[in-house]
């Protein structure tokens, strides 16, 4: 994975919201400037995150997924434990894994 790649990669994962029919100025804004730090922080995961510096798997594919899969387990503020669990399990947080996932399938074909 180069830099290129993993910004085109991060941006499928990550893409940037469509503005709504009924959305207001502020909750656009709220929801660009989320996915503005989501992007530079699976960046940074992608090297820096656990586990992604062994030399084995450093720089590739899997890098750039496990670097998503740990922002949306591991980084992302939660209301509580309850609301981490639902989330990563079962609510917008495995819903971004699934994603990630399906874009690392489609990158390694490529």
């Amino acid at each position: 994975m180069n830099a290129d790649r993993l910004r085109r990669c991060l941006g499928e994962v990550f893409p940037l919201p469509k503005r709504r029919a009924n959305q207001g100025d502020r909750s656009y804004r709220a929801a660009v400037t989320r996915t503005n730090h989501l992007r530079p922080t699976s960046e940074r995961l992608f090297d820096e995150g656990r586990g992604n510096g062994l030399a084995a798997i450093k720089d590739t594919l899997w890098t750039a997924y496990n670097g998503v899969t740990e922002l949306v387990d591991h980084h992302l503020a939660y209301g509580n434990a309850e609301q981490r669990m639902a989330s990563v399990c079962f609510g917008e947080g495995e819903q971004t894994k699934q994603l990630a996932f399906a874009v690392a399938l489609q990158f390694s074909r490529n």
